[in-house]
């Protein structure tokens, strides 16, 4: 296939150079890696969780970082900053794979045996990126500890106190540096050029008092007497429109009506047995009646497929249960509604 010439200025001239991971030693990598395969055992060493297939752009993962937190203390052991080329990783667990075999690898990944380590390091990878993002910043390590219980989120604190961001703690502190300065003194310790500046000063207000001071200027003229000495009339302000277009104030709704309002459907309302009806569907069924005053309808008790899952019956059954109790004289809303109760401990599962 024929090479394509790019033309003058393609491409971006201000792309993000990255900044390649730090060496570090590779004897106290595989150390560090052999002494945590000898403490959680060879099965469990590297049951990476969600880690096993995770990409990097996905999002990380607080309850399998909280499990692997051996697994992360053992890195941050040899790289404070938990940066480690991809390389370095890889050759580690082939020298693992040596010493405890390649069920070490094998029980997790189904490749072949030659390609388990650069396997395994890919994932090791993405949880080390995993570990940095969530490390970044204070805001970012609190948003990951909301989704930890507080428990497991302070056992995590030790290992956040370890990491180091680019090799460093924190910002290098300002040296502060003795300087000798020429600047010239009088006897009392305060510079000449001070003194020559508030004698200059002095001769300036001498100057001004024997000129003239603002305590000889007039007072100043407000706009309004202003105009008045102009011969100007004074404007009046319109009166605005809200004022001009206000109506008769309503008088507020009387509190009596309001109150016989809410009676007709409160627990004491009895039950209007002629004008009875069941309704509802799929998610709720109910009973309603007519009690007036007026032709509106009114609910008296009502059952939703949300509690009725918490029932050995459906809420159609529970409904049609308490319709014959709605049709004796002299029952009250109250009363059905205490019904409804007694039925869902009746029928809890």
């Amino acid at each position: 296939m024929k090479a394509v010439k790019r033309g003058a200025g393609a491409g971006n001239k201000n792309h993000i150079k990255r900044n390649a991971f730090p060496d570090v030693s590779q004897d106290k990598l595989d150390e560090e890696v052999g002494c945590y395969i000898r403490s959680m055992g060879v099965a469990a060493s590297f049951d990476l969780l969600e880690y096993k297939n995770l990409q990097g752009q996905q999002a990380e993962q607080p309850k399998a970082l909280f499990k692997l937190q051996k697994l992360v203390e053992a890195v941050l052991k040899v790289s404070p900053s938990a940066q480690i080329k991809y390389g370095q990783l890889r050759q580690s667990l082939q020298i693992a794979c040596k010493k405890f075999g390649m069920e070490l690898l094998s029980a997790h990944w189904q490749v072949e045996n030659a390609h388990l380590p650069g396997k395994a390091a890919d994932a090791l990878g993405v949880m080390l990126k995993h570990w940095r993002r969530v490390t970044a910043s204070q805001t970012a390590w609190d948003k990951f500890g909301r989704k930890l219980e507080e428990s497991h989120f302070k056992q995590l604190q030790r290992l956040y106190k370890m990491m180091q961001h680019g090799g460093q703690t924190g910002k290098a502190k300002r040296e502060l540096t003795a300087h000798i300065s020429d600047v010239t003194v009088d006897s009392t310790g305060m510079p000449a050029m001070l003194k020559a500046s508030s004698e200059e000063g002095e001769e300036n207000i001498s100057d001004f008092d024997s000129k003239g001071s603002l305590m000889d200027s007039p007072p100043p003229v407000a706009k309004g007497l202003w105009r008045e000495m102009a011969g100007k009339p004074l404007k009046k302000k319109p009166a605005t429109k809200a004022k001009e277009t206000a109506g008769p104030c309503k008088k507020p709704a009387s509190k009596h009506k309001s109150k016989k309002a809410g009676l007709a459907g409160g627990p004491a309302t009895k039950i209007h047995t002629a004008s009875l009806s069941v309704g509802g569907g799929k998610s709720q069924a109910y009973i309603q009646h007519v009690p007036g005053p007026g032709n509106e309808k009114r609910l008296i008790v009502a059952c939703t497929i949300k509690q009725a899952a918490a029932l050995k019956v459906s809420h159609k059954a529970l409904i049609q249960e308490l319709l014959p109790r709605c049709k004796v004289p002299g029952t009250t809303k109250g009363d059905i509604l205490k019904a409804r109760d007694d039925l869902f401990q009746k029928y809890e599962r």
